[in-house]
């Protein structure tokens, strides 16, 4: 074997600590001396920092499912019935197909292959077209804002939930504290007796009668009006908002905390909720 080169030590970019000349060689078995930059020793080989792993999906069952589960929400189920119902019903779908075509898939096809080809978060993403990046802070804002109504949404849904656990439902009935002296039971309410009563010079054909569950939800759980003695004493608005109400704040409260545990470790715990709420 040829023999080793021994190198000096004026060819590295560090000064010796010794002031004279040092040649190291590895055929020694003296171990190199200490190399300076000038304000001390310096490793030659410092350690390489990992970075933190990205999470992934647990399998390609997840992300499907992830998919399905922004594309079908509350939109569909509540807002799109309403917006075809009041602009032409079946007429409305030509024109929303069509935007769905050229537009919709495309733009949702996008966003898929960017989120899963570049692995960044929606602000950095933006980074292959600098031009665009307040694409990415506008996706944020966008997902800020929807998370704020549908967690109050949700928090509706937890107040109709506990209130459901009763034998008879609060909404069913207009014997309740909150209902007014003109709500009604659909089926169950002789609609003649208001009838009769509306004919009277005291009404005149101004009454409005209301049916139990949307009293519910407007006296009850909004607490909108206040009613006494069956009648409308004071009504809410937002020029008069009222007092804070402690129930409903409480469940948004918990809805966010729900929020929180189903996001906290990132794709791992989201995916394992989203298994169980999309076969829901």
């Amino acid at each position: 074997m040829p023999a080793s080169k021994s190198y000096p030590v004026e060819s590295l970019s560090f000064k010796p600590q010794d002031p004279e000349k040092t040649y190291y060689s590895p055929t020694n078995n003296s171990p190199p001396p200490p190399y300076t930059n000038g304000d001390g020793p310096v490793d030659l080989d410092p350690p390489i920092e990992e970075e933190e792993e990205r999470g992934i999906w647990g399998s390609q069952w997840e992300f499907l499912l992830s998919c399905i589960g922004l594309s079908v929400g509350i939109g569909n189920v509540w807002r799109f019935p309403y917006l075809a119902y009041d602009n032409g019903g079946g007429a409305f779908l030509i024109p929303y197909i069509i935007m769905l075509v050229l537009v919709g898939k495309p733009m949702y096809y996008m966003e898929l292959a960017l989120g899963q080809y570049g692995g960044e978060a929606p602000l950095t993403v933006w980074s292959c077209v600098p031009i665009a990046k307040g694409v990415g802070v506008a996706m944020v804002i966008v997902s800020f804002i929807v998370a704020i109504y549908y967690n109050v949404i949700m928090s509706y849904t937890l107040y109709y939930m506990w209130a459901s656990m009763q034998k008879v439902l609060p909404w069913q009935t207009c014997t309740n504290a909150w209902n007014s002296r003109f709500c009604y039971v659909r089926g169950e309410t002789n609609l003649s007796y208001f009838e009769e009563l509306n004919r009277t010079e005291e009404f005149n054909g101004t009454i409005k009668l209301t049916t139990s569950p949307e009293e519910y939800w407007t006296n009850k759980v909004l607490g909108l009006n206040e009613i006494v003695d069956g009648v409308i004493s004071h009504t809410y608005n937002i020029s008069d908002l009222g007092g804070i109400k402690w129930d409903i704040v409480l469940n948004l409260l918990l809805s966010w905390i729900i929020v929180f545990i189903c996001l906290m470790k990132g794709i791992k715990s989201s995916g394992k909720v989203i298994d169980a709420t999309n076969l829901i």
